[in-house]
């Protein structure tokens, strides 16, 4: 009987150790690197007209602390490019049967900085869940143009017309939370992070014009940023 006894609790004893082993090595990242350089491309999608519409690709770099808690660095050209938002309300004018509709439009390109933290967790092996905060800034220059599009009644003929442009420049600061997902190997690391909420700031200035500052916090659009990364 006391050789059954220290069989079982030997074989329990095994037991316990090879799960304990298992769920290490599910649950944990690779032995720590500290440093993480890496690349990335940014676009938004969404229907907001008046969203946050910073097209990002550029470098980043993380600094972790432990295999949960890192901060990070970006450095990326943006383009800010709101030519879509003539399909909101703009200036009209109706002569027999054509419509005509004017509006200004920015193309903006963008030198922008960025700070983060971020959070990490292993959810399933090397797939790992992560939550990061970010601020950016950023400024550029480009064209704002003013621009008419002639329209018939019955849809079938449609103008589009530049009446003018000048030299422009943007100043662009935002705040960002987003989620996300990766695979991480021993090495290198390839995902991609989201968010529904952006709150930004942005300073237009056309030549001969003061500058218009305006501030929103962005919740119709969704920013989708796909990333590889490398440790070291």
């Amino acid at each position: 009987m006391k050789n059954i006894t220290f069989l079982f609790i030997t074989l329990c004893s095994s037991f316990l150790a090879t799960a304990q082993e298992d769920n290490r090595q599910q649950t944990s990242l690779p032995a720590v690197k500290n440093h993480e350089a890496g690349i990335f491309g940014q676009q938004v999608i969404g229907s907001n007209n008046n969203g946050d519409k910073m097209m990002m690709m550029g470098l980043q770099y993380k600094k972790w602390k432990n295999e949960h808690f890192g901060m990070r660095i970006v450095a990326a050209y943006g383009k800010f490019d709101n030519s879509d938002d003539y399909y909101i309300s703009r200036n009209f004018s109706i002569s027999s049967d054509t419509v005509t509709q004017r509006f200004t439009q920015w193309d903006i390109n963008m030198a922008i900085l960025g700070f983060g933290v971020e959070a990490q967790r292993v959810f399933y092996k090397r797939v790992v869940l992560f939550a990061a905060m970010e601020l950016r800034g950023g400024y550029g220059s480009g064209q704002q143009e003013d621009a008419a599009i002639t329209r018939v009644a019955n849809g079938d003929y449609e103008n589009y017309q530049v009446l003018g442009s000048r030299d422009a420049n943007m100043v662009y600061l935002a705040a960002t939370p987003t989620i996300g997902a990766k695979l991480q190997f021993n090495r290198f690391n390839f995902g991609m992070e989201c968010s529904g909420i952006s709150t930004y700031s942005t300073g237009l200035k056309a030549e001969g014009k003061s500058r218009a500052t305006t501030g929103n916090m962005d919740i119709g659009s969704v920013i989708h940023r796909f990333f590889i990364g490398y440790k070291f």
